[in-house]
């Protein structure tokens, strides 16, 4: 006789064998056809078919959360997509149609006050290598003559990184 094997714990139908008799975990009851994304499951003497998503991961819409769903019937909530935001957005919020980035971001880097963007100014002004540009110039103090190339060069970029810090301040609602 046909034997239909069910899992101990989940009662989800595993396999099925020809044998004399019934053992633990099993019945002569066929289960019903499953169709994707779902299983047949054994439960009060009879199959029944159950949502089976495991393994499928899913994000939230507002924010990129990453879930896996691990158990029978549990199904994808309204608020979620299994399209994965990308890698490269630091703050990812799906607009309908595709994932955007939800941060405002200066120089590569989110930020959510006016502190954040004056240390990310402080820092790039530091790659910048101020130390190095202050010797030269020193080195080539002469009242008479114009400041050295390298200490004009500096200055520049650094009032335009210090203008770009700014205008983002003023942007925001900080």
């Amino acid at each position: 006789m046909n034997i239909y094997h069910y899992k101990e714990g989940t009662n989800e139908y595993t396999s099925t064998s020809n044998e004399s008799s019934v053992p633990a975990f099993a019945t002569t009851i066929a289960p019903p056809s499953a169709s994707s994304n779902q299983i047949p499951v054994f439960l009060n003497g009879a199959w029944s078919l159950k949502a089976d998503f495991r393994n499928t991961n899913y994000y939230k819409k507002i924010n990129g959360e990453k879930f896996t769903i691990t158990q029978i019937d549990e199904t994808i909530p309204n608020d979620c997509i299994t399209l994965a935001p990308s890698n490269n957005l630091f703050k990812p919020k799906w607009n309908g149609t595709q994932w955007v980035e939800n941060a405002i971001i200066y120089k590569n880097r989110p930020v959510t006050c006016k502190a954040d963007v004056d240390i990310i100014t402080r820092s790039e002004i530091a790659l910048l290598d101020e130390e190095k540009v202050k010797t030269e110039r020193l080195k080539a103090l002469d009242a008479s003559q114009p400041p050295p190339q390298i200490w004009l060069n500096f200055v520049i970029a650094r009032d335009q990184i210090v203008q770009e810090g700014n205008e983002l301040i003023t942007q925001q609602s900080w």
